[in-house]
């Protein structure tokens, strides 16, 4: 998966950080780019992918913008 991994990994940062500066278009085109890689993600698929040792702040925060871009729930 190597670039691939990179380039989901950079998409879902960007767009979750312009979601958070209120960049809407700007993260749902991000948003994009992360569902061209991976149709099936989901929020509930994001937060198994970071694993149960992450604290329960950091589960809300960070697919918090990707939400609000649009990504679905489950």
């Amino acid at each position: 998966m190597g670039r691939s991994r990179i380039a989901w990994s950079s998409a879902f940062c960007n767009g979750d950080a312009r979601a958070h500066l209120g960049r809407l278009d700007e993260a749902r085109a991000e948003l994009g780019r992360v569902l061209a890689i991976d149709p099936q993600l989901t929020i509930t698929r994001y937060r198994g992918l970071l694993g149960v040792a992450t604290s329960p702040e950091i589960l809300e925060l960070l697919p918090h913008g990707m939400r609000v871009a649009g990504l679905p729930e489950s």
